[in-house]
């Protein structure tokens, strides 16, 4: 394969995830901007995100690559299929701890904002 397939197959393949890298990364500038108000929540969203994006980047490039590589070296499909089911379950794992950074953002904050609402002039906490 010569290195004009090689960029083409790349580029096509990060193409489709232009938009979303986009969206995450205008995310993340929100976050940047709002991180004096809530420095909590916009760490957790601006990790998140970026656990998120270098995931996709790096998932991507190993999607594409690896069976090619593997191909080329004479592995069987099955190699190839454990080696992608290997892959699969890290990417698992790693976008799951990036949705619960996310989750943990837009939701661990609330309690503490709605008891900090109902504590009132004697100082005593009610419940909503």
């Amino acid at each position: 394969m010569d290195f004009g397939e090689q960029v083409r197959i790349t580029f096509d393949a990060y193409s489709h995830y232009l938009l979303l890298l986009g969206i995450w990364g205008g995310a993340v500038i929100v976050a940047l901007m709002r991180w004096r108000q809530h420095p909590r929540v916009s760490l957790l969203v601006v990790v998140g995100l970026v656990i998120l994006a270098l995931q996709l980047v790096v998932q991507t490039y190993i999607s594409v690559w690896l069976p090619i590589n593997m191909s080329e070296e004479g592995q069987s499909a099955a190699q190839i299929g454990l080696a992608l089911r290997d892959i699969g379950i890290v990417n698992i794992l790693i976008t799951s701890l990036a949705w619960i950074l996310i989750m943990v953002a837009l939701f661990g904050w609330r309690g503490k904002a709605l008891a900090a609402r109902a504590e009132s002039e004697d100082g005593v906490i009610r419940e909503l």
